[in-house]
């Protein structure tokens, strides 16, 4: 695991494609100096920016900022980040040499790590982190939990010590992880040991709810609910069994019901049949009758035109089957008066008498075809009339079932079924009622259950906790390291009581408390703080996982221009430069020199000390013709033209004089 997070250089975009110059960065000791309100503390809110902060940017830089990218070392890699306002929700990385490395959504989504995930997997405390649950079911994360630790901004510098006391448990808890006085399973235990305890509270109240509820009336009762339920099951049964056997009786009934349907749509095809029949006699009894009248007029007209000349003859269809020469039909055929049928030649009187008997005959064969005819269709009559009265007695005794036996079934087995909906229904009602006795015997198990879980993980935490490092020796130790700063710095009166309060982990000094203090006092009280925990990382990185990273906006907010406020900021700068360079060249060659060597410590002042200025490098120096944001003329926009000031009488007219 190594603390190592150091900026290595930092540059903007102002535009969609232009990218400024990059700022130097890459130091122990840096500085960034000048007047007010040339975008010291824009610059290092941009610092902020890559991390995953949300940053409220201003005037100008707010304007024209598009996007910001710099060079980290971070644990054992050097990275190149973007991240661009117009897509804020995204973070870019890449390696030093342009090798992408991937991009990181400030939220987690799916299995992908999110930024803040990333960056404390690369300092090595992403267990950690994602061990704690806030209340609220909030996660620790880089920017809003640790970054606080490792840059004290303008605002909050003299205001209070890392976080708003509102945000004290997010405080605690990452304090905790990083010296070691909890780990990530400690940390999930506690969780767990959390939501059981709550969880156990929760069942007790709904418990004593219920019982409450239940011992308000006799209907709750559950002595008579079960016994009430007994009778009605009872009772449920027997309904079921008659609802069974009148189903059974209606099946009967139904079975026989659909034979008398079979015998009905028998009948029905019967009759259906036989009225075809009828239909085709009909047809050839029809056909039969036309013949014969044909044949008897063909007579008629052969005995008319006997004795009449064969040119004053009228024409006379004869109706032949067919010629006995060829068997072509001649049914149709129009033959002249007093002209042969088939030859159509005239007729001699003898052919008259052929043709006359030969009609005869033909009259004859077809009479007889008639008379069979008209006996078939007789025949086939009867049939139908048989069929149909056939299919009407199959009707009545359909209609007879089932007047006699479905309806009465229909009817007992609505009464039945009714009846047993009824039960049903008040089982249903009064199983409700009894839901509450057993959901409160399920809670009283629950409870049971959790409180024996609930003491196995508290016997386990205790084991754990006791394997922890003893707060009384981290405390021992950073109380050293800020008295130590504390007495170097000096306050002006001040006795030199400096600790840190055992239960917030908060500076003391002479007994007081950070609030307590006046506005610079606070400050040079945070500034000590913030440097104590650096040292504290550097020097037991084993015991201490803080990042050796640490930003101090305006240490001498609130310092006054007078003689003793400006020798107390000297003397803070001078331990600064001096104790820090001092231990790295102590300890050159040594593992905790290396540390010395990675650590960066960036101020950010409007001045440092003349003495000390040299130690600060590299140094990003603003005028009051550059700022942070390049080549901006007038960062606030174009000054307003100047006003002639008017004299004399028009003076007071423009003051609203009534002289």
């Amino acid at each position: 695991m190594s603390g190592r997070l150091r900026i290595q250089w930092l540059r903007i975009r102002v535009g969609q494609e232009t990218w400024q110059q990059r700022y130097d960065l890459d130091g122990s000791l840096v500085a960034v100096v000048g007047p007010i309100d040339r975008g010291k503390t824009s610059m290092i809110e941009c610092v902020d920016f890559l991390f995953g902060r949300t940053v409220q940017f201003r005037g100008a830089v707010d304007q024209r900022l598009r996007a910001v990218q710099a060079q980290i070392q971070i644990g054992d890699g050097t990275y190149r980040v973007t991240r661009d306002r117009d897509h804020p929700g995204t973070v870019w990385v890449e390696e030093a040499d342009g090798t992408p490395v991937g991009h990181f959504l400030l939220r987690s989504q799916d299995e992908k790590p999110s930024w803040s995930t990333w960056l404390l997997m690369r300092l090595g405390l992403d267990e950690m982190f994602a061990s704690v649950r806030l209340p609220g079911d909030r996660r620790l994360s880089f920017a809003e939990d640790l970054l606080p630790y490792l840059h004290i901004r303008q605002e909050d510098i003299d205001r209070f010590v890392v976080r708003p006391p509102s945000r004290t448990t997010p405080r605690l808890a990452v304090f905790k992880l990083l010296l070691h006085l909890t780990t990530p399973e400690t940390e999930r235990l506690a969780g767990a040991i959390t939501d059981t305890r709550n969880r156990i509270t929760l069942q007790r109240r709904k418990a004593r709810d219920l019982a409450r509820f239940l011992r308000s009336s006799d209907a709750t009762s559950e002595k008579a609910l079960d016994a009430e339920l007994v009778t009605l099951r009872e009772r449920e049964r027997e309904a079921r069994d008659v609802v069974a056997r009148l189903r059974a009786a209606a099946n009967a009934s139904a079975t026989h019901m659909a034979h008398l349907h079979r015998q009905v749509d028998e009948a029905r095809a019967r009759l259906s049949e036989a009225e075809d029949t009828v239909e085709r006699d009909h047809r050839r009894h029809q056909e039969a009758r036309s013949k014969v009248k044909a044949l008897r007029d063909s007579l008629s007209h052969v005995d008319a035109v006997e004795d009449v000349e064969p040119c004053e003859r009228e024409q006379l269809t004869y109706a032949f089957d067919a010629c006995p020469a060829c068997r072509q039909g001649l049914g149709e055929r129009v033959v002249p008066p007093g002209h042969c049928g088939v030859c159509v030649l005239p007729l001699p009187g003898a052919a008259v008498e052929a043709e006359r008997a030969r009609l005869r005959k033909m009259e004859e064969a077809a009479a007889t075809a008639l008379a069979t005819a008209d006996q078939d269709l007789r025949g086939s009559g009867e049939v139908v009339r048989r069929a149909r009265a056939d299919l009407d007695t199959a009707r009545q005794r359909v209609d007879q079932h089932l007047a006699a036996s479905t309806s009465p079934h229909v009817d007992a087995i609505a009464a039945a079924t009714g009846e047993l909906a009824a039960l049903s229904a008040q089982i249903s009602a009064l199983t409700r009622l009894r839901a509450p006795h057993d959901q409160l015997r399920r809670l009283e198990r629950d409870t049971e259950r959790d409180a024996r879980k609930l003491k196995e993980m508290r016997e386990r935490h205790l084991q754990l906790s006791a394997q922890l490092v003893r707060p009384g020796d981290a405390l021992e130790r950073l109380n050293s390291l800020f008295r130590q700063i504390v007495h170097a710095f000096d306050l002006p009166w001040a006795t030199g009581r400096a600790r840190l309060d055992p239960e917030t982990w908060t500076p003391l000094v002479d007994d007081q408390d950070f609030g307590q203090r006046g506005g610079g006092s606070r400050t040079a009280v945070s500034v000590a703080y913030s440097l104590a925990l650096l040292l504290y990382a550097l020097e037991q990185p084993a015991d201490f996982h803080l990042p050796h990273l640490l930003i101090l906006d305006s240490p001498q907010k609130n310092l006054g221009r007078n003689s003793h406020d400006q020798a107390l900021a000297a003397r803070m700068y001078r331990w600064m430069a001096d104790y820090l360079q001092d231990r790295a060249a102590a300890l050159s060659g040594t593992t905790s020199g290396q540390r010395y060597r990675d650590f960066q410590l960036v101020i950010v002042d409007n001045a440092i000390p003349a003495e000390v200025r040299d130690s600060f490098r590299p140094t990003v120096t603003f005028d009051e013709d550059t700022g942070f944001v390049r080549e901006l003329e007038h960062p606030h926009g174009p000054p307003l033209p100047a006003e002639q000031l008017r004299f004399g009488d028009d003076v007071g007219i423009e003051l609203g004089s009534t002289a």
